[in-house]
């Protein structure tokens, strides 16, 4: 029961990290596009 529920919350602790990195990135891609768009 505890392995598995420690299992779990590894899996959402590392899905989070993961989904938190990719709108960062997307984050930071968008600026750099709106950027160039400005700069134009």
């Amino acid at each position: 029961m505890y392995q598995k529920l420690a299992f779990t919350y590894i899996l959402v602790i590392y899905g989070l990290r993961f989904i938190l990195a990719r709108i960062k990135k997307a984050v930071r891609t968008l600026e750099q596009h709106e950027g160039l768009f400005k700069g134009k």
